[in-house]
């Protein structure tokens, strides 16, 4: 892609990143702050997102490649909040 782009026009460029696609249920989608949540639980492991898109139902982040279970990790346990025992 770089090849598209003159050297001036390119302010920096990352390889090694990695990305997470979360896709809501409708249920999910109205739910208040749930970007926050992802957000609040990242930085709690001290992993920051480089880049994201909200798009309606979906939220793709874009995280450093080698933090990327450890994000999918702090994902998959909000994601068993709302389990039952």
């Amino acid at each position: 892609v770089d090849e598209l782009f003159t050297k001036q026009d390119i302010l920096s460029i990352d390889k090694k990143l990695g990305e997470i696609s979360l896709i809501y249920s409708e249920e999910v989608i109205n739910v208040p702050g749930i970007f926050a949540v992802f957000a609040s639980e990242l930085a709690l492991r001290n992993i920051s997102i480089r880049d994201g898109v909200i798009c309606g139902g979906e939220h793709i982040l874009i995280v450093k490649d080698d933090e990327l279970m450890v994000a999918l990790d702090a994902i998959y346990q909000i994601a068993k909040w709302g389990e039952k025992n």
